[in-house]
């Protein structure tokens, strides 16, 4: 299992359960399953790391639009394009914590 936290973003609030929420990942997952935490990662890192996982926990900001596979995940240096991220490596869930909304890729 991949995660991906992002506490701070820049032009961002501070996510302050980021750190808590990675913890509780690490505790139910522990002895379960390989687990690897990227902090603050860049979107080229994210990308590196997620062939080799097939379940990939994002906890950071995101700017959603109509379509989903427009949405963004607002990494280090930059945005992650949610299709680009997902379209080879993974299946998404993605829920949007200011609007409420939840759908699939």
């Amino acid at each position: 299992m991949l995660t991906v936290t992002m506490p701070t973003t820049a032009g961002a609030s501070p996510l302050s359960g980021v750190t808590k929420e990675s913890d509780e990942i690490k505790y139910t997952f522990q002895g379960l399953n390989t687990l690897e935490i990227l902090q603050q990662p860049t979107v080229e890192c994210v990308l590196r790391a997620l062939p080799g996982h097939s379940i990939a926990h994002f906890a950071c900001h995101g700017v959603s639009s109509r379509n989903p596979a427009d949405s963004h995940l607002l990494l280090q240096e930059g945005s992650g394009d949610v299709d680009k991220l997902c379209q080879r490596y993974c299946r998404a869930e993605i829920a949007d914590c200011e609007l409420g909304l939840s759908f699939s890729l």
